[in-house]
């Protein structure tokens, strides 16, 4: 199994302990596995399909595919299991992509055929040794045969073990609830699975060894909508890997079902828009109330200024609203912004009345530096953005600070003028080794308690849509920064 192939291939007993470690290329587990249960491997609540699957296994001699969910590294995943009965022990290979029980079985084929090579080497060597009268000849000759008959014996039971792989192996494709089809290197259709028959409507006698259809030479990596025997269609993520058939190299191709998916994806958008729609209604008079109290002039400053603040967190929300829909767009790529100069040091000063409580609670202060001076009232900051992605940006990343920052500790932000227009967020802190490449992925937290791990990652997709970009520097102990570059407004030097 190449390098490249990340996963497991363990042996096991039928209760589940774990007797050898035959692969792992992980990088993850190490030689601690032996004498594990299984079951500590998986998601407990999984406990019950891993006992399923073990069971069937067992009782079929093979299984093809099962999606469970277990930790791998610091968290969990949804794995591919493959299950194989073999020499009294169960046989499982774990791994992101059910590609590599391909692999597995080509690295067979490559033992046996080293086996075929050394056996005709020693045949040669024997047919040499005949001809020599020597008893020192003769008897080196005697060696040379017996070590002939041991690999003939040896090479007879690995091709007997070999077949029995194949046909299990042939079984496991035949048994797939996915679409599974082998194809020639000229693209001539070799073998088609039952479940492909079945959606296809066709007979695998119908189009063995003819050209195909365009539906046939999909590459992997892009889903497609294929219409099945009665006309409806269905959405499919196509896979692709290189493969033997019959001696001969061929593209092995499975297309898995993937419609009640993406319809939960639609419904759950639709809920979303939904949702977003009704919320604006009691906007509208959390709004619209603070106009009508603000006519009154019995009003004190203060609570004019309170007024003043609820008005303007009700279009913050309302201006929310509507970013949650311009997040998806982005997502996808389909959002183009309306770039103009935005002076965002008004912006941070928003932002910071917005985070007055959180700042208080944290009893953490807030210093702001304009090219390492300390920021005057009249000072400007203009770059190219858009004013609710700025507003959004700054928020996540001040709030961040503050929720990573001991209390007691100052949060620094520093703005310099450059060929990019930088911000750099700086804390008190540590972000751990592990969780570094994952800082701005998303849903990905550490060491906050109800944590969603957006912040960062909407900040990241906000900046970049308007061309700039988001990084994380740690390069001092005991500090992070997250530094945020913008682009330079054409009127500005």
């Amino acid at each position: 199994m190449s390098d490249s192939q990340d996963g497991l291939v363990l042996s096991c007993d039928f209760q589940g302990r774990i007797l050898r470690v035959f692969h792992d290329s992980t990088g993850i587990f190490g030689p601690g596995l032996v004498g594990r249960e299984l079951s500590e491997l998986v998601d407990q609540s999984m406990l019950s399909k891993l006992e399923s699957f073990v069971s069937e296994t067992r009782r079929k001699g093979s299984t093809f595919s099962w999606e469970l969910t277990m930790l791998w590294g610091d968290r969990y995943e949804v794995m591919n299991f493959f299950g194989l009965v073999k020499h009294g022990s169960l046989c499982i290979i774990i791994s992101k992509s059910p590609q590599n029980i391909f692999s597995l079985y080509d690295e067979m084929l490559e033992i046996i055929n080293e086996q075929g090579a050394q056996l005709r080497a020693l045949q040669q060597t024997s047919s040499i040794a005949q001809r020599v009268t020597d008893p020192k000849a003769l008897d080196e000759f005697m060696k040379l045969n017996n070590e002939l008959v041991n690999e003939q014996r040896e090479l007879s039971l690995s091709n007997a073990r070999l077949a029995q792989q194949e046909a299990r192996f042939r079984k496991i494709i035949q048994e797939n609830p996915d679409l599974i089809l082998v194809l020639n290197k000229r693209g001539q259709l070799l073998f088609l699975n039952d479940a492909a028959q079945s959606f296809l409507g066709i007979a695998p006698q119908e189009l063995i060894g003819t050209g195909l259809s365009p539906i046939f030479l999909i590459k992997g990596g892009e889903e497609i909508d294929l219409r099945d025997k009665d006309g409806v269609f269905h959405t499919m993520d196509p896979r692709e890997v290189e493969a033997i058939w019959d001696d001969k190299p061929a593209r092995l191709i499975y297309l898995r079902d993937i419609t009640e998916r993406k319809q939960i994806e639609i419904l759950r958008e639709d809920i979303d828009r939904i949702s977003r729609h009704d919320l604006k209604t009691p906007l509208n008079g959390i709004i619209s109330f603070p106009q009508l109290l603000l006519m009154d002039d019995n009003l004190t400053e203060e609570q004019r200024q309170i007024i003043e603040m609820i008005q303007d967190s009700g279009y913050r929300m309302l201006d929310l609203i509507n970013l949650s829909l311009h997040l998806f767009q982005m997502e996808i790529g389909s959002y183009e912004p309306t770039l103009a100069p935005v002076d965002i040091l008004p912006v941070l000063r928003s932002v910071l009345v917005e985070l007055r409580s959180p700042l208080e609670q944290k009893d953490t202060s807030v210093d702001v530096f304009l090219s390492n001076s300390p920021v005057k009232e009249h000072d400007s900051f203009v770059v190219m953005g858009e004013e609710i992605l700025c507003h959004s940006i700054l928020s996540n990343l001040v709030k961040n600070a503050i929720e990573a920052s001991s209390p007691g500790k100052t949060i620094s932000i520093y703005f310099d003028q450059n060929s990019w227009r930088t911000v750099r967020v700086l804390n008190s802190g540590e972000i751990p080794p592990e969780f570094l490449d994952r800082f701005f992925e998303k849903y990905a937290t550490h060491g906050k308690k109800g944590g969603t791990g957006l912040g960062t990652y909407s900040a990241k997709l906000m900046i970049k849509t308007m061309g700039g970009d988001l990084e994380l520097d740690v390069s001092a102990p005991g500090q992070v920064a997250v530094i945020a570059r913008w682009p330079v407004a054409p009127d500005v030097k």
